[in-house]
């Protein structure tokens, strides 16, 4: 049971980096049109910038999960490493429950009501483009839900690990 709900949970991380990664070559296309405009055509267009910016933040937001999920973020291995590997394992589980588990929490419980009200105000950005983002409001709980998933999935890992550890 338990390696099956690794597997889905794996699975979604996987899926959705597979997915936004393609988000890179959208931000490359969006920053070459508006440079052709603005530099040969001189004709700028007013809702590049917050496109940019929309895509580079679904971008990095949505693909942390898959990031932890290949173990990609910068870790300062010095104290671990000289651990021996029970206690690996411990301060990895301390330090995601303490550090990530609750930051991620904290932005969820903190996001939701931002993006319902940022739906029902339909909020709308500050430049003279004016586009809705209440979209952008939403991603921000969904992306640290997925962390957060992804995040118990890798303290389950561990904690196997731990009960795998000859003492």
């Amino acid at each position: 049971m338990v390696h099956t709900i690794l597997k889905k949970l794996d699975a979604t991380a996987e899926w959705t980096g597979k997915i936004v990664r393609w988000g890179i070559v959208a931000l490359v296309a969006v920053i070459i049109i508006e440079t052709v405009a603005r530099k040969v055509f001189d004709n700028p267009f007013i809702w590049s910038y917050e496109t940019s910016f929309f895509i580079f933040g679904y971008y990095a937001l949505l693909g942390s999960s898959y990031t932890l999920l290949h173990a990609g973020h910068v870790g300062i291995d010095v104290l671990p490493e000289r651990l021996p590997e029970k206690w690996r394992h411990i301060l990895a589980i301390v330090c995601f429950i303490i550090l990530t588990g609750l930051f991620t929490v904290g932005m969820m419980i903190g996001g939701i009501p931002i993006a319902i009200n940022s739906w029902q105000i339909m909020e709308q950005g500050h430049s003279v483009w004016r586009p809705n983002i209440a979209h952008f409001r939403t991603v921000i709980p969904v992306a640290f839900g997925l962390i957060f998933l992804q995040g118990v999935a890798w303290v389950i890992r561990h904690v196997n690990s731990l009960r795998q550890v000859k003492l």
